[in-house]
């Protein structure tokens, strides 16, 4: 049974216990409804902290959306079951999966809801921080140069192939236009176009960024007869038709000038006017047989007019008959008379004959869409072109495709593609990534590193995406995080739009075409909300960070391996031995190029610093002459014994020398790693890796952003889990930030299959930086804060303070138009929760927070939450603030702080007057703290002394109070017009520093915070949770063998700056002979634990009756 087999029955057995389970679809669909009202909740919540929920809102959206998909599968099993009996792997029993579908989504639903609650909930309670993602206008995107713009960034795009156009679907999950016209679409001999195309055409409004799809499968019957039998031809291709006779251009003339102008300067053909969909022109044949069934998928002849182009170009590129016949070991008696049997015999794959046809055929298909494009561009001379060209035709090692890669991405301004990553092997044959990866990187990593080294200053665009299905991989329980990871690598290495495969469902949720849907139906991510909604929050991600993203794809490739087309041709496992290089290097941390003969003659040498030459033996001269000029140039070449030594006809071929440059021979794979490694500039981050595979598996960039600080980014794409460790050079230790979430980190961590990581690499031991973290006004007033004076929401206030809600206006254009370095939501609590509570139009003095009642005894707390993290230390705070009505006044106030576990701290009161004044507590952990409790039902308490720091703190604001005479009951008011907290970015200096920020420890290594009988310290050697009692951490084992060894194992934390020795020794009785550490051998290994290994002693057991062990632990 294979691999897939074993899957499948495994979920049969459970969607059998499901249905067994009597489960209905009442239960899963309220239970749905509920967690998504219950999200939306606090989504309105989320808001008025102003925190962004575009993340939110697309979940909420996605889960309406497969809810309701739900209800179409459930009520039309019947069709999804005679889909799902044409192919797949659900043809064996398509009924049960038929009717286990409706489940399955409303399932996936809630699990995808209760992740973003979850999520969500730790956003509002200041766990974690998340930046803004911008909500991305595809009318205003506009294409420059290598990036995609919206609002002055770069911007990234995604939508589905036939998603339909209707506003739900497009808000959150892409909104291309674009346009299809085909050669069908040409009424007759005379170029007359259809009357419906150009209605749709002239009527349609600029629209969305989008590209026009040139269709080209079939040609209209009155071509045949105009241009001739066999005008039509190899229909069961992308071509339909011959590109050398010359009614094709003719006919595309026809259709190009009539509708292309009304296709000029539109936002739907920004994208560009796509030429080919997936382009191939085989003429070459697995079998030396006449039968075409013995040919191979899309072979086939061609014409007399291609045959003639075929003489021509012979007698362009060789002297004389003479000299074809000795290369070729014929006898024709001219050019004329040449012939070849085509489709070729691929087993004449090395022989002259083979390579003239094969070069030629990707001539004639090149050729043909340079007069494709200059057609376009006789009627809109700002087009942009592109083909849909499918890249394995360039990684893998076929060359009978008539497709040069490199001519084609010259030819073009867009990159066109439909790169894929398989992720499930269902067809049974072992293929070369399933032991080692987790899916199949090769087509789509090494083929955009190929084209950006052709095309560095354009965009890509995948008008096809295959990472989430294929024809030969599809799995209906596809872990999200898979298509987090292909989608985050895919734009790394320079993806910047695409049109994913595929949105099968039509508005109604019905499949498109019904039964002839497709086998691609069954298992795809129409079925799949998690996977739906993952995709669109990545796109969020990434356009979060899109300047990092996009200097990752603009990163300098120091290292080039040199790609002969020669080679490509004339062996049968070139690209094999290309990706063998690439993969040697790919999980280096060092971005990878090519160079061609064109690259080399082209490009600027100082963008690499060294050429690697592999297995390329045969080349033209061409090509070891560009090779060669490089080196005259003081290049650096590093090559292999096998390279350079046949022409592309067999003939031996002069080799380089060193010249004013560097050529080394190597004899194996790992001296050519290792010298190039030794040539490059190695990035200042460093990540060290072990996994259970035997071989590295993260794939990993790093760039230096804005404040100088380290961004990587880490995507697992190997087998098992990866233990990594992050250095930088110049500093003892690093602090690590989740970009995506704002936690902070050890610079040793593991990643899951799958599992990828974008982070801030800082040095511990460097100056910290004082940041600004709150600002509300500014010093003597700011006067642009409302227009009017503007309540509190909600009015009235509250007299229990809630911790994650909000009381200050809503940020608009009636409160805090610009807040740009500002913060302007905050939170609030008092005596009472009427009279006064509002940001007051202050005019000349400015705006101010109003806190206010007639009350002798009147306190209010204002706080802003949630703006600092873990990683800094409050520094300075400023107020500037009067109390109101108080010339008999005992008024003060005091600053308040709340830490990340929850405790409410007030700093010693301080006395303020009817005037504002400025307030400065240099530095606040120099101030005598108390316990403070704050409002509930009106009363909030200052208690006892406290010692505290000033890490590890997520709120801060200040508490104003008001003492009077109970017979004096006059209006008083707390009025603030600034505030502001600066905090450094304090880091912890080693492991056991963040443990205790992290838990709020003493820091006393041998206090036991949770009173179980292990100390703190153990606790965190050993991976223990010190605030409960019940998770002392992992503990230590003992094995004995039957061959007397004896087995000890303990975990050890993989942070090299940990700050912990572990000592381990044994005893054979516990009265004398005393303790020892001699081992017979000590093993380190990944544990499977997060930032944990596993250590294994081994102490030969024989003659020894009884043993005893210990395990103790101390500070480094």
């Amino acid at each position: 049974m294979t691999m897939m087999s074993s899957i499948y029955w495994k979920f049969a057995a459970i969607i059998g216990l499901v249905l067994c389970a009597g489960y209905v679809r009442a239960d899963l669909e309220s239970n749905a409804r509920a967690k998504m009202a219950a999200l939306s909740n606090l989504v309105t919540q989320a808001e008025g902290q102003g925190i962004d929920t575009l993340q939110e809102r697309t979940t909420l959206r996605t889960a309406e959306i497969f809810l309701f998909y739900a209800d179409w599968d459930e009520a039309n099993t019947n069709l999804n079951a005679r889909i799902f009996e044409l192919g797949g792997n659900f043809s064996d029993d398509p009924e049960t999966w038929a009717a286990y579908m409706p489940e399955f989504e409303r399932q996936d639903v809630i699990t995808m809801l209760d992740s973003c609650t979850s999520n969500l909930t730790r956003l509002i309670s200041g766990e974690i921080s998340r930046e803004p993602a911008p909500q991305v206008d595809w009318a205003s995107v506009t294409h420059d140069g290598d990036q995609l713009t919206f609002n002055g960034r770069p911007v990234f795009l995604a939508d589905y192939t036939w998603k339909p156009g209707d506003a739900w679907l497009t808000e959150y999950h892409g909104e291309q236009d674009g346009f299809y016209f085909d050669p069908n679409k040409i009424s007759n001999a005379s170029g007359v176009i259809n009357q419906w195309t150009m209605n749709d055409l002239t009527n349609k409004p600029s629209g969305t960024l989008g590209f026009i799809f040139l269709g080209n499968k079939a040609a209209p019957d009155w071509a045949e007869e105009e241009y001739g039998p066999g005008f039509q031809m190899r229909e069961d291709t992308y071509t339909g038709y011959d590109i050398d006779n010359p009614g094709a251009r003719e006919m595309l003339s026809f259709l190009f000038d009539a509708c292309v102008p009304y296709m000029s300067g539109k936002n739907f053909s920004e994208l560009g006017y796509m030429l080919c969909n997936e382009p191939h022109f085989y003429t070459t044949k697995e079998k030396d047989s006449m039968d075409p069934d013995d040919w191979g998928w899309a072979r086939g002849p061609v014409s007399e007019y291609t045959m003639d182009k075929f003489r021509v170009w012979l007698q362009d590129r060789h002297a004389t008959i003479g000299d074809l016949n000795a290369l070729w070991g014929t006898a024709f008696a001219d050019f004329d008379a040449v012939d070849l049997d085509i489709p070729i015999y691929e087993g004449l794959q090395g022989t002259p004959q083979w390579y003239d046809w094969v070069r030629f055929n990707q001539w004639r298909v090149t050729e043909w869409y340079k007069w494709v494009k200059s057609a376009i561009r006789a009627n809109d001379p700002g087009a942009k072109v592109h083909l849909k060209i499918m890249p394995n035709l360039w990684s893998e090692n076929s060359r009978g495709h008539g497709i040069d890669m490199e001519a084609l991405t010259e030819l073009s301004e867009i990159i066109g593609n439909d790169a894929g990553a398989d992720h499930t092997n269902w067809w049974g044959k072992a293929l070369w990534w399933e032991d080692t990866y987790a899916f199949d990187w090769r087509e789509m990593c090494m083929s955009y590193d190929f084209y950006k080294s052709v095309s560095p200053d354009k965009i890509t665009f995948n008008s096809e995406a295959h990472y989430l299905s294929t024809g030969s991989s599809r799995n209906l329980f596809l872990d999200p995080a898979y298509a987090r990871a292909t989608c985050w690598l895919a734009h790394l290495h320079g993806l910047n739009a695409s049109q994913i495969w595929f949105w099968a469902r039509q508005s109604d949720g019905s499949p498109r075409n019904g039964v002839n849907v497709g086998t691609g139906w069954w298992g795809s991510n129409n079925f799949q909300p998690r996977v739906v909604n993952e995709v669109a929050l990545t796109m969020l991600d990434l356009n979060t960070f899109s300047e990092e993203v996009m200097a990752m794809q603009r990163q300098r490739k120091p290292i080039r391996i040199f790609y002969s087309e020669t080679s490509a041709i004339n062996k049968a496992e070139h690209m094999d031995d290309v990706f063998e290089l690439y993969k040697e290097l790919y999980f280096e941390g060092i971005p990878i190029g090519f160079v061609t003969e064109n690259i080399l003659n082209n490009q600027s040498h100082s963008l690499w610093d060294v050429v690697l030459v592999h297995k390329s033996e045969f080349v033209t001269t061409n090509e070891v002459e560009a090779l060669q000029a490089y080196l005259d140039a003081g290049g650096t070449v590093v090559m292999d014994s096998e390279s350079l030594q046949k022409d592309e006809y067999g003939r031996a071929v002069s080799g380089l020398i060193e010249s004013a440059g560097t050529l080394t021979n190597v004899t194996t794979l790992a001296e050519m790693k290792q010298l190039a490694l030794s040539v490059v500039e190695l990035p200042d981050v460093q990540i060290a890796e072990t996994n259970g595979i035997g071989a590295k598996g993260c794939a990993w960039k790093c760039v230096t952003n804005e404040a100088g600080n380290a961004v990587v980014s880490v995507v697992n794409a190997g087998k098992s889990t990866a233990s990594l460790s992050v250095s930088l050079a110049g500093a003892s230790d690093v602090i690590c930030t989740n970009l995506l979430t704002g936690e902070a980190f050890s610079s040793s961590f593991s990643l899951e299959p799958f599992e990828m990581r974008f982070f801030e690499v800082v040095p511990v031991d460097v100056t910290p930086r004082l940041l600004t973290v709150v600002q509300w006004g500014e010093p003597g007033g700011d006067d642009s804060i409302v227009t009017n004076t503007q309540n509190f929401v909600p009015y009235p206030s509250f007299s229990t303070y809630t911790y994650g809600s909000t009381a200050s206006p809503l940020p608009g254009p009636d409160y805090y138009p610009d807040s740009n370095g500002r913060t302007p939501v905050f939170n609030h609590a008092s005596k009472n929760t009427y009279n006064v509570k509002q940001v007051t139009d202050g005019g000349a003095e400015g705006d101010y927070i109003t806190t206010a009642k007639n009350d002798p005894a009147y306190t209010a707390m204002v706080v802003w939450e949630n703006y600092l993290t873990n990683a800094y230390m409050l520094d300075r705070l400023e107020i500037e603030t009067r109390v109101n009505n108080s010339a008999d006044t005992a008024s003060q106030f005091r600053w308040l702080v709340r830490k990340m576990n929850g405790q409410w701290y007030a700093s010693e009161a301080v006395d303020t007057t009817d005037s504002f004044t400025l307030y400065t507590a240099e530095d606040p952990g120099n101030l005598n703290w108390y316990d403070f409790t704050p409002h509930v039902g009106s009363v909030a308490t200052v208690g006892s002394s406290a010692s505290i720091t000033m890490e590890d703190i997520n709120a801060v604001g200040y508490f104003a109070t008001f003492q009077q005479p109970s017979n004096n009951v006059s209006y008083r008011a707390s009025e603030t017009r600034y505030f502001k907290a600066e905090a450094y970015n304090a880091l912890p200096q080693n492991g056991w520093d963040d443990f205790v920020i992290k838990y709020d420890l003493s820091g006393d290594p041998d206090a036991d915070a949770d009173a179980n009988g292990v100390s703190d310290f153990m606790e965190y050697a050993l991976g223990g949770n010190p605030t409960n009692p019940a998770d002392q951490g992992i503990t230590p084992n003992v094995e004995y063998q039957l061959d007397d060894t004896v087995h000890y194992y303990h975990v050890a934390l993989t942070n090299p700056n940990s700050g912990v020795v572990y000592d381990v020794e044994w005893a054979t009785n516990l009265v004398v002979g005393g303790w020892t550490n001699c081992f017979d051998s000590m093993t380190n290994r990944p544990s499977g634990y997060d930032g944990m290994g596993e250590v294994e002693y081994e102490l030969n057991g024989s003659g020894k009756d009884q043993l005893f062990f210990r395990l103790q632990v101390q500070e480094s």
